[in-house]
């Protein structure tokens, strides 16, 4: 996996935002430490407090991706869905999907 600040991540609000000064961003993403790690801009009106929802909850979300991504084929292959025969393959099973998405996060 790729380096990334370790979980739990948090968000809160700029005590700023809606104020008249220079930064704009309408939420912060704090790492376990409690300082920011990312601002949340608003570019359309109410989105930002669900985007840094969903971005705080990233290393979660990570967890148990990595978890899934450790079971075996559901297609009994031991391998995973790309490793069926043209004529057998199906959509990919949820680990194998996990595993791919694991792969393209640490590119």
């Amino acid at each position: 996996m790729s380096k990334y600040t370790a979980g739990p991540w948090g968000f809160r609000t700029n005590p700023c935002h809606g104020a008249d000064v220079v930064d704009l961003s309408s939420h912060w993403i704090d790492g376990p430490s409690g300082k920011p790690i990312a601002n949340i801009y608003e570019y359309y009106h109410g989105e930002s407090e669900a985007n840094a929802r969903l971005i705080a909850a990233a290393p979660t979300m990570c967890a148990l991706i990595e978890r899934l991504a450790e079971k075996r084929c559901e297609y009994g292959n031991g391998a995973d869905c790309n490793m069926l025969p043209q004529g057998v393959r199906r959509s990919p099973c949820l680990p194998c999907q996990a595993r791919a998405l694991l792969d393209e996060t640490n590119a």
